[in-house]
This record gives C-alpha cells, sequence and structure tokens, in this order.
C-alpha cells in the first residue's frame, strides 16, 4: 500500500471515529510497518513546514526543528508511559499511528487558523464598517469550534482504541502534556529567555 493510500484509509478512519463508528479501528493497521508510515508523513510534512519557516526567515527554525523532535518523543513517552501504567499497552502503537495521522491532517488546519488569527488581529481602521468588526470575531468563533471539535475526537478516539474514560482520557492528555514540556526543555535551556 503506497503513502497515500494509507493516508486516505487513515481519513476514513478519523471520520468513522468523529461518527463514532466501533468498526473504526480497522481503518488503521496495529503493527510496526502501519506505524512506520505514520512516522514518515509526520517527518515529510514536518520538513516542508520547516521549510517554509526557513524560507520566511524565523532565525531559530533549525533549532526549533530540533526541537520539535524532541518534544514529540517527549509526548510520545508520556503515553506510552501512561498507557502502559493503565494495562493497555498491547492497544499503543494503534493509538500511536492513528494519533499520528491525525497530526498529518491538522497541520493545514493549523496553517488556516494561524492565517486567520493573522488576519483577525489586525486592527481594523478607523472608518471600519460592520464587515471589518465581524472578521475578528468570526476567526476567534472558527478557533474556538475547530479546538471543541479536536477535543472532542480525541475523548472518542481514547474510548475507541483505549477503551478509556473522561478522567482516564484527561490523564492521558496530561501525561502527554508533561511528556511535550519536558522534551521542550532543551529549546527553552538554548535558546533562553523570551523577549
Amino acid at each position: 500500500m503506497t503513502l497515500l493510500e494509507e493516508a486516505l484509509l487513515a481519513a476514513r478512519g478519523w471520520l468513522a471515529v468523529w461518527r463514532r463508528d466501533s468498526q473504526a479501528r480497522a481503518f488503521f493497521g496495529d503493527g510496526q510497518r502501519a506505524l512506520v508510515t505514520s512516522l514518515i508523513a509526520v517527518v515529510v510534512l514536518h520538513a516542508v513546514t520547516v521549510t517554509l519557516a526557513m524560507a520566511a526567515g524565523e532565525p531559530d527554525a533549525t533549532l526549533r526543528a530540533y526541537t520539535d523532535v524532541a518534544q514529540f518523543a517527549g509526548v510520545v513517552g508520556g503515553l506510552y508511559l501512561y498507557i502502559r501504567a493503565m494495562g493497555r499497552e498491547p492497544d499503543f502503537l494503534q493509538y500511536l499511528t492513528a494519533s499520528n495521522w491525525l497530526s498529518v491532517f491538522l497541520v493545514p488546519v493549523n496553517l488556516g487558523l494561524v492565517a486567520l488569527l493573522v488576519h483577525g488581529s489586525a486592527a481594523p481602521p478607523a472608518n471600519a464598517g460592520m464587515a471589518d468588526l465581524l472578521v475578528p470575531l468570526v476567526s476567534l468563533t472558527v478557533v474556538l469550534l475547530i479546538t471543541i471539535a479536536l477535543i472532542l475526537i480525541q475523548f472518542r478516539a481514547t474510548r475507541l482504541f483505549l477503551d478509556f474514560g473522561v478522567l482516564k482520557t484527561i490523564g492521558l492528555l496530561l501525561a502527554g502534556l508533561i511528556g511535550g514540556v519536558v522534551g521542550a526543555i532543551p529549546y527553552w535551556l538554548l535558546a533562553g529567555p523570551v523577549a
């Protein structure tokens, strides 16, 4: 199966997760090959975003790229330790594969959100009409709706893949967050304080 075919299958899988289809797991492989394919997609997309950042003149794009890898490893480590502690270790590879594909699909969404926020945060001119004043409100509303949808899909995924309830899902999200923070420490140490 090609990378594109796996990406399309994963997209169908995430739509099935959204619809609460109990068969959604079947769209994601549960072995090392499926995990490696999803990691390849993550790496390719990450390389593209880093290249775009460098082309845009971001001064620490290279350092940020290394930090993103360390942060990703921290998140995966935190998720693994939590899932293992909850006794669901056999489901980890399939959950991580699905999570990787969701990350790949979210990059275009994130870029769109950044564009909306940048456009929406521009100060309207003094003679702004009603339409100019609505842009920030619409931008914020779209961001909030997408954020709520992402939280819902994450809860549905943990219920489907790991059979976690609400409290365990919150614990999983916190474990990933803590792992990501630990992974980002080298960046904070090397980049120094934010001005």
